[in-house]
């Protein structure tokens, strides 16, 4: 057997065992936004910690340098680029709960994560598995799963907003409103205005 299976082309292999059941596609097309979200959530809390990293980086500079963080535009522009970032995730999160029709999430106004960044990093990618499991497994027992893990990551991501950057949900908000309506003037998204934006 070790030999047969050794002589198998591994990409003929892989590909013949991709789900191709009858209405599998029809399931994927009305699963596409719940896929793409839980990846947005995952890709955009990277992005979000990747600059809350930066901006950690900048103050720890500016202290051992004994100067002051606030002294020029640098820390504003960071703490601006974080927040962008943070209304991207917040986009996918309020995706995600749209597509799934999940209850508003249960807010922990001291929530217990440390880091946050970690829990968020974690807990997205989680959410993600869940989801590739609703979707390509056909697995729709697991929705309750992904309203626990969505509650988890929603709540870390909303102490990321108020430990690292000092904001609230609301501000970021109207920030990604803002953003979102500079980028795509008539209110919908298009292939072409997202890749030709100037931001």
């Amino acid at each position: 057997m070790k030999e047969k299976i050794e002589k198998l082309d591994y990409v003929k292999f892989c590909t013949d065992r991709l789900n191709k059941e009858e209405g599998a596609n029809e399931w994927l097309v009305d699963c596409r936004e719940k896929v793409h979200s839980a990846i947005g959530i995952l890709t955009e809390a990277q992005e979000l910690i990747e600059s809350i990293e930066a901006l950690d980086s900048y103050k720890e500079g500016c202290e051992q340098n004994g100067s002051d963080p606030f002294s020029d535009h640098m820390m504003e522009r960071l703490v601006t680029e974080a927040v962008w970032e943070a209304g991207d995730v917040l986009f996918y999160f309020t995706i995600l709960r749209s597509e799934f029709k999940l209850s508003t999430p249960e807010l922990n106004t001291k929530p217990n994560f440390y880091p946050a960044t970690d829990c968020l990093r974690s807990v997205s990618t989680q959410l993600l598995e869940l989801v590739k499991k609703y979707v390509f497994q056909n697995r729709k027992d697991l929705k309750k799963n992904i309203l626990i893990k969505y509650n988890i990551a929603f709540n870390a991501f909303l102490a990321v907003l108020t430990d690292k950057l000092g904001v609230t949900v609301q501000e970021v908000e109207l920030v990604n409103k803002i953003k979102l309506s500079i980028r795509y003037p008539n209110g919908k998204f298009t292939s072409e205005l997202s890749r030709n934006r100037k931001e």
